[in-house]
């Protein structure tokens, strides 16, 4: 329900503390609190356009989720143009008053079902704009109820008359008695005389008057306010004694003074006949001496003397008992309903002290089989000389069901009082015997029929003159019907009132004498015109409905032949049963091989695993979306296309894109990216290399000019070893980043490791850098490698001084965590090493984008932007993951998640350097293979120093032809031109499998090396120090001869 008008709110009485934003962005308070309230709520222009709704106002109207968005309310309002103008009217006027509206309002869904909602309407300011607010929630059922509540009045009402039942209503404030027709015809009143107080007391029989007159006094108390039916005798003018039984409440009203009476309502029936055959029954039982009473009575005969009972078999089963079982008195009076025999033995010694000697009385009794029975016992009581009783003769019979009937009966009169009250319909009464035809004021009032000028022996014509001339002959054959035939009949019909044609609704139903002749004819009449205007309404609303849906099939219909997507149906066998064509034309298929061979046949071979899974999703009723295949055409082409689909029953329907040209643009997209992070790649490693060089060439430059000072020669030489092995660092960042150098993953003592960076940490940072290390427990072990764990936290420290220009303080902490409901991490116990600086933070849009390869905030020369991407890289490969934590202006927290490990390895060293071995083995003869001139001479100058004689090959194959010359070990570059370092050592394998073999590389291949290397292999990786290649030499000659070093 919304409101379709243009009038201005000059000053809103509400404001939203909102913007209109916030309705936009799903996560914002006002749009969560608004899409999870279950009313239904609409916000709108003053136009009628409609900027928001929630899920419950969707699902209430039957639309999608936004699909009102932007259309006018007019689409919700079930009201005609009329209706809809004055209802407005009349709402904005309420608004401009107290500011908001409620109340119930006629809507129409999408697919045009009516249906009725509560409503609130407020209006409301947003950014300086007036709008409509709406909440509702759907009221149709409780109006449903409603209405259905007037009919069951309306029949009741109905029900009422013809039970011959009259309503009497006396106002206490106007002392004004009205009494119904019927009440009037049962006092023997005329019709059109006016009832009074005195005028109905006088008909009340002199013995009955004061106990009546009790009874008014008691139900108008407040005190008691009794509602209790009460019988009494009315004594008519001509002498006739009738029975009539009256029901009446009085209704209060708070007064300054208490609750007073302002009226005193009931109904009144004669009940004569009833009165005759109750005295006729006292007769007969009396006559009978009450034993002769049939059905469920039974008689019995009490000795009180020996309190023994003799009776008929009947009293077995009222009882409950076997039915040849001797009754034992006891035995029945403890199924008494608690209290009830107390009460009896009182009522009848009371009885008896006043000489009665026949007693009546009701008693509750628990049945054996678990229910509660009404028993009325009837006894005359027999009296010895002295006075005493003897024996008492009676009947038994169960009143159960009659009590039942009586209380239905009090309730049935009761909603009949609510029925006449409420009655609404115009009712009519036909006496055929006396040929009087009585209407009731509603009766008039729907004709246009004046009830002062037009006599009731005249009203029928009147009616008659009414009726349709295509509808009149109708109407008395079913009138004519009911009095023939009886029972109850309905009948739609025309009449003319006013000018203006309006239908009407007949009930009517026959009504029999005691002799069972049709006396009289009720029926009630309901004007259902505007029924008949909406059903009109309906019929031309659908037939132009229907010529919308032809409209709109037709342009699916050219719709489906012209576009370019694949539309397609399908069933759950592999075929598809059709298509558009755009199949043929993307495949070069006629339509009928299509839907002639299974659909699997046209898709590329490499995609039938993820097709099988396509359609499991579809047959489990689950929505595919953007699920990617390849098919191939008629012509050899493979085309990439984008489905989307849904099942219904044992059928599915798709939608394909073809995407190819879309994959190919973005493989050239990817292939620049590619380029330009080749060049950015390539600028930081040329940048830092030369760094290297520099510090290479420029110590090597000393030496060579102070070669006189040996002391300053080893300074010199040390400054060139340590770019060298910065060198060697970079090259292992890169390899590691590629995952193309197998991490050696083994238990890291933390806390050991990061104690033992703390000074390279510090001197390299800086001054301005404070860098605190928190351990709080010393035995935690993570696995990782431990030379690529201390590059991780060397490359975060730099990056975090790099964020305090100013300087600040870096904290590395360790801890353990675990993690249960990760999703990217599996279930276990980890080990979290963060660093944390002080600095400038970082926005959202380089944060995003910090873990990428290559990019960097630096600027050109001064990062290669893989020091993330490398530590990211590191805990990956390493089993954890790496979270960031930054805030413009509040610093920076980059967390590495690591697997934790029981223990780290006792002695193992967390710096990843080469152990040095020396046992004094010298004078072997060692063979060095390398293609790259000064790489072999500085070996073989290096292995000379160790006291070894060399053997030296530029090439695989020249080093193979000296193999005659008996080396111990063979060192061998891994890539070489022609024959490489695995070529060659599976050549020296065949003629000498146990001569130890030393590969030394710069190559990032690791597999490649791990398949080429045998159980006598060792690697050196370039660049490596001299005390590494002592070590790796030492090794391989103690593995070829353990002798030599015992």
């Amino acid at each position: 329900m919304c409101l379709d008008c243009s009038g201005r709110m000059m000053n809103p009485p509400r404001l939203l503390p909102s913007a209109l934003g916030d309705l936009t962005n799903p996560g914002s308070l006002t749009r969560v609190l608004l899409d999870r309230m279950t009313e239904g709520v609409s916000l709108s222009r003053e136009d009628g356009t409609i900027v928001y709704t929630n899920p419950a106002e969707d699902d209430l109207f039957g639309y999608e989720a936004g699909e009102l968005w932007g259309q006018h309310v007019t689409v919700q309002n079930a009201y005609t143009p009329e209706e809809n103008e004055r209802i407005v009217t009349k709402v904005i006027d309420e608004l401009k008053r107290s500011g908001s509206w409620q109340g119930e309002w006629h809507n129409r869904r999408k697919d045009h079902t009516l249906f009725t909602t509560r409503s609130r309407i407020s209006a409301v300011e947003i950014d300086g704009q007036s709008y409509w607010l709406c909440v509702q929630e759907d009221a149709t059922e409780e109006t449903a109820a409603a209405q259905a509540l007037q009919e069951e009045r309306t029949r009741l009402k109905l029900a009422t008359d013809s039970a011959e039942i009259g309503i009497w209503d006396w106002d206490a404030r106007s002392r004004q008695l009205t009494y119904s027709e019927r009440a009037k015809r049962l006092y023997g009143i005329p019709v059109d005389q006016e009832v009074t107080s005195e005028l109905v007391f006088g008909r009340i029989h002199p013995e009955d008057r004061d106990r009546i007159w009790s009874v008014s006094r008691v139900a108008m108390s407040e005190e008691s306010h009794a509602r209790d039916s009460y019988e009494y005798r009315l004594l008519l003018p001509d002498g006739t004694v009738r029975w009539v039984q009256a029901s009446g409440e009085a209704i209060f009203e708070p007064t300054a003074s208490g609750p007073a009476v302002v009226r005193y309502v009931g109904t009144i029936q004669d009940i004569s006949t009833r009165r005759k055959l109750e005295e006729a029954e006292r007769e007969r039982a009396q006559h009978l001496r009450l034993a002769i009473e049939a059905g469920r009575m039974v008689v019995w005969d009490l000795d009180v003397i020996h309190d023994s009972v003799t009776h008929s078999p009947e009293l077995n089963r009222i009882l409950g008992f076997p039915e040849n079982e001797v009754l034992d008195l006891n035995a029945v009076r403890a199924r008494y309903a608690p209290g009830e025999q107390e009460r009896l033995q009182t009522e009848n010694r009371a009885a008896m002290e006043r000489g009665e000697t026949s007693f009546e009385n009701s008693f509750r009794y628990m049945h054996p089989e678990g229910s509660h029975r009404w028993l009325r016992l009837r006894c005359d009581v027999l009296f010895d000389a002295e006075g005493r009783p003897v024996r008492a003769l009676g009947v038994l019979s169960d009143e159960t069901e009659p009590r039942k009937a009586e209380e239905d009966l009090r309730a049935s009169e009761a909603r009949l009082q609510l029925a006449s009250k409420a009655a609404r319909a115009g009712v009519w009464e036909w006496d055929l015997v006396a040929d009087v035809t009585v209407w009731s004021p509603e009766e008039y009032v729907l004709f246009g029929i004046d009830p002062v000028t037009t006599p009731p022996s005249d009203v029928v014509a009147a009616w008659k003159a009414l009726i349709h001339p295509d509808d009149l002959a109708t109407v008395m054959d079913q009138t004519e019907l009911v009095r023939r035939e009886g029972g109850t009949h309905d009948l739609d019909y025309r009449v003319i009132v006013a000018g203006e044609t309006r239908w009407m609704r007949s009930h009517q139903t026959a009504v029999a004498g005691p002799e069972g002749m049709i006396t009289r004819l009720v029926g009630i009449e309901i004007d259902v015109t505007e029924e008949y205007r909406k059903a009109e309404a309906l019929r031309s609303h659908a037939e132009a409905l229907e010529g919308e849906v032809e409209e709109r099939r037709r342009e699916l219909d050219r719709f489906f032949a012209l576009s370019n997507d694949l539309f397609a149906v399908g069933g759950f066998d592999g075929f598809l049963t059709s298509v558009n064509p755009a199949w043929s034309r993307l495949l070069g298929v006629p339509d009928e091989e299509i839907l002639s061979r299974p659909f699997v046949e046209f898709v590329h071979p490499d995609d039938h695993g993820t097709l099988v899974d396509a359609v499991q999703q579809l047959r489990a009723g689950d929505l595919v979306q953007k699920y990617l295949n390849r098919m191939i055409c008629r012509d050899g082409r493979v085309v990439w296309l984008s489905w989307t689909g849904v099942a219904e029953g044992e059928q599915f329907y798709v939608v394909g894109r073809d995407i190819t040209q879309e994959r190919e643009r973005e493989e050239i997209l990817r292939q620049s990216q590619k380029m330009e992070a080749l060049g950015q790649l390539t600028g930081g490693i040329a940048h830092d290399f030369n760094n290297l060089l520099q510090a290479v060439q420029g110590s090597l430059a000393l030496i060579r000019k102070r070669s006189d000072n040996p002391e300053r020669v080893c300074l010199l030489a040390e400054q060139g070893m340590e770019a060298a092995r910065r060198g060697g660092s970079l090259t292992a960042q890169l390899l590691a980043f590629a995952r193309s150098q197998q991490l050696a993953v083994k238990p890291v003592q933390v806390a050991q490791a990061l104690e033992g960076l703390q000074d390279l940490l510090q001197r390299t940072l800086g001054p301005m850098s404070l860098v605190r290390i928190e351990t709080p427990d010393r035995n935690l072990a993570a696995l990782a490698d431990p030379t690529q764990l201390e590059m991780a936290i060397l490359n975060l420290a730099i990056n975090a001084r790099d964020a305090m220009p100013e300087g600040g303080t870096i904290s590395i902490s360790a801890e353990a965590q675990n993690k249960d409901d990760d999703p990217e991490l599996p279930p276990g116990d980890y080990v979290l090493i963060c660093v944390r600086d002080t600095g400038t933070g970082m926005t959202p849009e380089v944060a995003q984008r910090a873990f990428e390869p290559f990019f960097t905030t630096k600027g050109l020369g001064r990062g290669t932007g893989l020091g993330l991407s490398q530590v990211y890289a590191m805990a990956r490969q390493s089993g954890g993951t790496v979270r960031l934590n930054t805030h413009p202006g509040q610093g920076t927290a980059v967390c590495v998640f690591l697997r934790q490990a029981e223990r780290a390895l006792e002695g193992e060293r967390t710096t990843g350097m080469a152990k040095r071995e020396q046992d004094g083995t010298t004078g072997a003869t060692i063979l060095v293979i390398d293609d790259d001139d000064l790489v072999r001479r500085s070996l073989v100058a290096e292995i000379e120093a160790l006291g070894h004689r060399v053997l030296e090959a530029s090439s695989g194959s020249e080093g193979l032809s000296v193999l005659d010359q008996e080396p111990d070990v063979i060192v061998v570059d891994f890539a070489m031109p022609g024959m490489n370092g695995a070529e060659v050592a599976e050549a020296v394998r065949r003629t000498r499998p146990d001569l130890p073999i030393i590969f030394v590389t710069g190559y990032g291949d690791t597999a490649a090396i791990a398949q080429a290397m045998g159980e006598s292999s060792l690697v050196l990786r370039k660049p490596f120090e001299f005390e590494e290649l002592e070590a790796a030499l030492s090794r391989q000659l103690r593995a070829r001869d353990p002798l030599a070093s015992s």
